[in-house]
């Protein structure tokens, strides 16, 4: 029977993912085109880049008369930046409201993933039937490397010219390589780029990132080989708890390396096209949308 993590096991696997999380947006820090909006209620970051990756309410804890005024704030930030939101909710995150007041405001909900966390000394059992053949996975070292991961990336994450340029800029400034923050791993088949991974670790922890196979490289086990390789080199630098942000239709692949799911990340997008209206942008800045549940909500 296999194991699944106790109720407190999941707390703590969730804020682990949510604290790395935010510590690897932090690694951005120096790139001049990212600001950091950090107190006791929330953490956020904007940037003028206009895709949700760059601007992002990371950490939320509020009390319920705080919420209409700290959407309406994180909304005017984004709008005088002309960029969308996004706000990442984690089971911890308060109030218990948040949720329907982003819908009552505006907010899309959009899809959801799992926080999922692997003892790494559980990993040698996945190791002989995750390895892939006819793929060599390589260690970005440098900025040429790196562009490779990006055309990679691209396509997946929806990335425009623009994005792409600012995800180069944001990781550039913190290099490349086995001493920097984040570290990349590219696979190669028929020597040519087909998938990446990339791997931030905090002390003994680690966050798997942006597990990305193009579509023609599917039936290759690439994505099973990307993700062992990068938890080997986490534990290779002592590592002892792996944890990742898993799309539902990824989970399986995680649970084949030995990864149990702790719990469920929701995400609520403010995308350009609701700030169209003038009207309705107002009301949504003045956090009173003129419903039936005034004043009370």
């Amino acid at each position: 029977m296999s194991r699944t993590l106790s109720e407190y096991e999941q707390s703590e696997a969730m804020r682990l993912i949510q604290d790395l999380t935010l510590a690897g947006c932090q690694a951005w820090e120096d790139w001049d085109g990212v600001t950091f909006f950090q107190g006791p209620d929330m953490s956020m970051m904007l940037s003028d880049t206009p895709h949700p990756l760059f601007n992002a309410v990371l950490v939320t804890k509020l009390i319920p008369a705080q919420v209409s005024d700290s959407i309406g704030g994180a909304l005017r930030l984004s709008r005088n930046r002309n960029v969308p939101l996004s706000w990442h909710i984690y089971p911890g995150d308060t109030p218990p409201s948040l949720e329907e007041k982003l819908l009552r405001m505006g907010f899309k909900e959009a899809a959801p993933s799992l926080g999922m966390l692997l003892d790494l000394d559980h990993l040698d059992a996945a190791m002989d039937s995750r390895r892939a053949t006819g793929v060599d996975v390589v260690e970005v070292v440098d900025a040429v490397g790196f562009g490779r991961v990006v055309e990679v990336l691209a396509p997946i994450m929806g990335f425009s010219g623009l994005a792409q340029q600012a995800f180069q800029a944001a990781h550039g400034v913190s290099g490349f390589g086995r001493e920097a923050a984040w570290r990349h791993l590219l696979a190669k088949a028929d020597n040519e780029p087909g998938g990446a991974v990339s791997l931030f670790q905090k002390g003994e922890a680690a966050l798997l990132a942006n597990l990305a196979v193009a579509p023609q490289h599917m039936d290759r086990n690439m994505a099973s080989a990307l993700a062992l390789e990068a938890l080997l080199e986490a534990r290779k630098a002592g590592t002892r708890i792996a944890v990742a942000s898993v799309a539902p239709g990824a989970a399986q692949l995680f649970t084949d390396l030995g990864f149990l799911e702790a719990g469920q990340i929701k995400r609520y997008i403010m995308p350009l096209e609701e700030w169209q209206d003038e009207e309705w942008r107002e009301a949504q800045l003045s956090g009173c949308l003129g419903c039936s549940g005034c004043p009370s909500c």
